[in-house]
């Protein structure tokens, strides 16, 4: 199965921090969708285990949550939504997509997306499998915070049904890089990302 990691200990941190603010609050909503996405893969898929298991050809697209957690000073918490499109006879650049809708702990809304590319199908770190690794980088701005650049990288781990016939039902993995604001260059902490069909 998914190998839990430091980020589980974010994602409960994040779902945590959505409750508190009550059901009223845009970020809880984010903060419960993130969780109960990651729960279902856990739950109800496994790991891609060999390239073999992945299909040669056809596209297919998913839709899913990401969630970070910033080194600075706040430890401030993000969310936005993503969506990918995954051409399994590629061979170069086989997942595109973009990442939009943030939101921060504090209801702050940033407008801007950030866009997936460099791709590359790879054995990954995040589970005992195969997926794909991608720059995920772009600029957001906020009404509080201002201009925020990210540079990050997303590493994710394609799933497929328990007992399913290979079909890929999706992806999770974590996210790391750095975010830079009018107050410096921070590190994500911990970051987390999920996509399903």
């Amino acid at each position: 199965m998914y190998r839990h990691l430091a980020i589980i200990v974010a994602c409960g941190f994040l779902t945590a921090c959505g409750s508190s603010l009550g059901n009223t609050s845009p970020f809880a909503a984010q903060a419960q969708a993130i969780d109960e996405g990651i729960q279902t893969i856990f739950n109800d898929t496994r790991p891609v285990s060999s390239f073999s298991d992945l299909p040669d050809h056809g596209t297919s697209s998913y839709d899913g949550k990401i969630g970070v957690v910033i080194d600075d000073e706040a430890g401030t918490i993000v969310i936005g939504d993503i969506a990918i499109d995954v051409d399994f006879g590629a061979t170069t650049n086989p997942v595109t997509g973009s990442a939009d809708s943030f939101i921060s702990v504090s209801d702050e809304q940033f407008s801007g997306s950030l866009a997936l590319a460099n791709t590359a199908f790879e054995t990954t770190s995040v589970a005992t499998g195969v997926g794909f690794t991608g720059d995920l980088d772009g600029t957001l701005d906020g009404p509080e915070t201002g201009q925020v650049i990210v540079d990050t990288d997303v590493e994710a781990t394609f799933a497929t049904p328990i007992g399913g016939a290979g079909e890929i039902s999706g992806a999770y993995g974590l996210v790391t890089g750095d975010v830079t604001t009018s107050e410096g260059t921070f590190d994500v902490l911990a970051g987390e990302v999920f996509v399903s069909d």
